[in-house]
């Protein structure tokens, strides 16, 4: 399944959090390796993040 995050909170460093029986699937996981790398080049932030990501 899939879920929308906000251009600038999709960034920050997720809360530590435990999970309760039954309330897995209203959790997001999110890969650090995908966008790590060129998250790191951007010096400017999510804005510049996304940019470089539409020219891909």
């Amino acid at each position: 399944y899939s879920a929308t995050l906000d251009e600038y909170t999709g960034f920050e460093k997720p809360k530590s959090l435990t999970l309760k029986s039954g309330t897995q699937r209203q959790h997001v996981s999110r890969c650090a390796v995908c966008h790590a790398n060129l998250f790191k080049q951007t010096a400017s932030g999510p804005s510049a993040f996304f940019a470089q990501v539409k020219k891909i």
